[in-house]
């Protein structure tokens, strides 16, 4: 039976820990490379539920893709979720283990696999340390249909459009929360970029630069996570023998109301 840290090998050799952006905290954040690891669960964020999931399903390792914390925590109690969230995880013995901006940034990554799912055959990192891909079709296409394409495939029911242009053809991409990255990707010929969580003056931006913005959703865009690891792991799970099960209470957190 595989313990931890040959999980950690196997994934460090696709997404490596190295790639992370300083300020991230990924790898793994509780538990002990020797513990053994019968059964992994695949999630986007480590809510209580999604504990409580691991605990019923008799989870050895959870791998998240948005990290439990961040910044240094100060104290550990039951009077908060935090404090709930770590005590349960040490209480059941189940290892968490993180793969952030090192997954958006890696090759075959989460940017990449949005690129894939959306049709794009080539995808180009802006740069090696940049989670942004450039993609283009071979021709252009209306806007409306590759709108009505990008919703099926990332099941949205309505999707936000700022400085909506008339034909598309070359795209800029970036998985969760890429407003920061609006000036980098003004600098290029793109005709729209795609990304989640643009902000009023993000929006404004995009405007006064002619620039069209697809705000996709932070969730929808990074949920295909929990695909995309799945997927991988499945290739390993024989050799090392263990069970790969997704998260089924993972579910998006904004609800439409009507």
């Amino acid at each position: 039976m595989a313990r931890c840290k040959e999980w950690i090998g196997v994934l460090n050799q696709k997404y490596p820990e190295s790639l992370a952006e300083d300020w991230d905290n990924i790898g793994l954040v509780i538990g002990t490379v020797e513990q053994e690891v019968k059964k992994i669960l695949i999630c986007l964020d480590v809510t209580l539920e999604t504990i409580e999931e691991a605990i019923l399903e008799g989870v050895d390792l959870i791998i998240s893709h948005h990290p439990l914390f961040i910044e240094p925590i100060k104290k550990i109690g039951q009077d908060d979720i935090l404090g709930i969230k770590i005590e349960r995880l040490i209480q059941h013995r189940i290892a968490l283990y993180v793969m952030h901006t090192n997954v958006d940034i890696a090759k075959e990554g989460l940017n990449d696999y949005l690129a894939k799912i959306l049709g794009f055959k080539k995808s180009v990192p802006l740069d090696s340390k940049y989670p942004l891909r450039l993609c283009s079709y071979a021709k252009e296409m209306s806007t409306d249909l590759f709108l009505y394409n990008l919703m099926e495939k990332l099941n949205l029911k309505s999707i936000t459009v700022v400085n909506k242009k008339e034909k598309i053809k070359k795209i800029a991409l970036c998985t969760g929360s890429g407003k920061s990255f609006l000036e980098d990707i003004l600098k290029t010929d793109v005709d729209a970029y795609i990304t989640g969580d643009i902000t009023y003056h993000a929006a404004l931006d995009g405007i006064e630069n002619g620039m069209m913005l697809i705000d996709a959703g932070h969730y929808n865009t990074e949920i295909i996570f929990i695909d995309l690891l799945y997927d991988f792991l499945k290739k390993t799970a024989q050799k090392l023998d263990a069970e790969i099960v997704k998260a089924q209470r993972n579910g998006p957190i904004f609800k439409n109301f009507v």
